[in-house]
């Protein structure tokens, strides 16, 4: 994140709060006095009598609202100012550099929930494959809690996780690596081995060494995410989506009888779930591509048939998704002799794919 976004963050709140400063009863009404009196001597450059009245203002403030207060940083910016006025540079940039922090320590939450939204928007582009805008929020999500947490916070770690999710689809596989180790060394940390958001990082972790052809790093990483989801519910979502992940490792290990198993698995917490989604409709299409592969023709058409059925339900007839399954129903279709079929649905999947 840019400084400039922060600067302009921090100018928000400190503008509101000089103003709420000035509003009649304002408890700090009196502080606020003195250092008008001592903005005129600096101005008058009787700096000497400047400096004890704000140092009296200071110790006031402190007293009363507390080392960190807005008042407190008000007093520091005008000592700041004072020594500055002196050429006294160096001795200015430490009160300056106070006023700073007790502003940023003011503004923390507001900054931390803020992190917390762009966090989620980003999350949320990703899902919608707009990776370019998703990752100037995650980073200044990343950034701002970067900045306000300690280095081991779960909430940095899950922007790490975010950001890891990103750089995988992506494509830029070191940069997912980093970030998804980083976040599963937090997470397993601070919230234990059975914790659902280490599961997540988990599974990225295992589809990223997966994409990278490193099978052997694959499996138990799906594995132990598999575990972890069933521990938390076995009908989950998330358990289904396991499943249907490592029935991809296994189909292409050439383990079938296991890859059917896990694909049967997720496919039967999506129905009973009777929510179609791009997600029960991939496990769909990779049962139908595993029966396929081993000439079971009359078993892989109906499901050939159930995804694009799901996808068409869940993304509409036009979504790129559709596009892979035409490919591989046609490539069926093409095995059994059927060209005329065969043509039809290429030419559909070829169509989808130049209106995206």
């Amino acid at each position: 994140m840019s400084n400039n976004y922060v600067n302009g963050i921090l100018a928000i709140g400190l503008t509101v709060g000089f103003m709420t400063g000035c509003a009649t009863g304002d408890p700090t009404a009196h502080t606020d006095s003195i250092r008008s009196n001592a903005r005129l001597s600096i101005d008058k450059g009787d700096y000497k009598k400047a400096d004890e009245m704000l140092q009296d203002a200071l110790a006031k403030d402190i007293k009363k609202f507390g080392a960190e207060s807005e008042a407190v940083a008000r007093d520091y910016l005008l000592i700041g100012d004072n020594l500055k006025e002196q050429n006294k540079l160096e001795e200015a940039e430490e009160f300056y550099q106070k006023s700073i922090e007790a502003r940023r320590k003011e503004l923390r939450p507001g900054l931390l929930k803020l992190a917390e939204s762009l966090t989620a928007q980003g999350d949320n582009l990703v899902d919608q494959g707009q990776l370019e805008d998703a990752e100037v929020l995650l980073l200044q999500g990343r950034d701002i809690r970067r900045e306000n947490l300690p280095g081991d916070s779960v909430d940095l770690a899950r922007s790490k996780l975010s950001l890891g999710k990103l750089y995988l689809q992506a494509g830029a596989f070191s940069e997912a690596e980093t970030e998804l180790k980083n976040a599963m060394a937090t997470f397993e940390k601070k919230l234990g081995k059975d914790d659902k958001r280490l599961g997540d990082a988990r599974t990225n972790l295992g589809s990223l060494y997966f994409a990278q052809g490193k099978l052997d790093q694959t499996e138990p990483l799906l594995k132990w995410a598999l575990e972890i989801y069933k521990t938390h519910d076995p009908a989950s979502v998330d358990t289904a989506n396991a499943e249907n992940n490592l029935g991809e490792y296994y189909r292409a290990r050439n383990r079938y009888a296991d890859a059917e198993t896990s694909y049967k698995g997720a496919i039967a917490i999506y129905e009973k779930r009777n929510q179609p989604s791009p997600k029960f409709a991939s496990a769909l299409n990779n049962l139908a591509v595993l029966y396929h592969s081993q000439k079971k023709y009359s078993e892989a058409e109906p499901l050939y048939k159930r995804a694009l059925k799901t996808y068409e339900d869940s993304v509409g007839k036009d979504g790129l998704e559709i596009a892979n399954t035409l490919n591989n129903y046609a490539a069926m279709e093409s095995a059994l002799g059927n060209k005329t079929e065969a043509q039809r649905l290429k030419q559909r999947a070829n169509k989808i794919i130049a209106s995206n």
